[in-house]
């Protein structure tokens, strides 16, 4: 018995087995199938579930560095008024004590 069109197990997608091999990788997903008498083994795709957790980790630290940032810029703008208020309140006092 010859199948024509099987459908990866990972994605669904559909693939057409070679005949001269026993294994073969999934065009959509990347999928390694081995084709055993009919049967499909699947060697997980450890290269792209990799990559998706390096992308979930990147996505974490720009987060993290982004927050950082925000938290930065807002002890800056309360430094800044901070500073200002002591200048006015040295420029007043300047003020009343020549007057």
């Amino acid at each position: 018995m010859k199948i024509l069109t099987l459908n990866c197990p990972n994605c669904g997608a559909p693939f057409s087995p070679p005949t001269e091999k026993n294994s073969c990788f999934c065009a959509n997903c990347g999928t390694k199938m081995i084709i055993d008498d009919g049967q499909v083994f699947v060697n997980i795709n450890i290269f792209k579930k990799t990559e998706n957790i390096t992308r979930l980790i990147d996505d974490a630290k720009i987060e993290k560095q982004k927050q950082k940032t925000e938290r930065i810029a807002r002890w800056q703008y309360v430094t800044l008024l901070i500073g200002s208020f002591g200048f006015f309140l040295a420029i007043i006092w300047l003020g009343l004590r020549y007057l």
